[in-house]
């Protein structure tokens, strides 16, 4: 506990009021410069073996199959799901079409 109460100082906030606001000497910019060059220089960033290797090779084929299965799945459930709320718009005016058109409606 007190190893916390050391980080923190008495800041002024916009209404004036004294409160505990934790400080640190941490700068985000330096982090995250320092941690681009780290990770720019690994070799993990350099393209596998399938966009280096042969395109008519099984394990670039299998890669090309899996995207397209991938695309027709996506197309699949967005097509389904516009499908569905056109064919609400389309359910709501046939019912408003009966509603407006019942001989209840009329007396109202």
């Amino acid at each position: 506990m007190p190893l916390e109460i050391n980080k923190m100082k008495i800041k002024k906030n916009e209404t004036g009021n004294n409160r505990l606001l934790p400080t640190s000497n941490f700068q985000l910019p330096t982090f995250l410069t320092a941690g681009f060059f780290f990770l720019s220089s690994s070799p993990d960033l350099l393209a596998c073996s399938v966009c280096f290797g042969n395109p008519n090779s099984a394990q670039s084929k299998g890669v090309v199959a899996g995207v397209i299965l991938l695309l027709l799945v996506t197309v699949g459930v967005l097509s389904a799901a516009a499908y569905t709320f056109v064919r609400w718009g389309m359910r709501e005016r046939e019912l408003e079409k009966k509603r407006l058109s019942s001989p209840v409606a009329s007396r109202l």
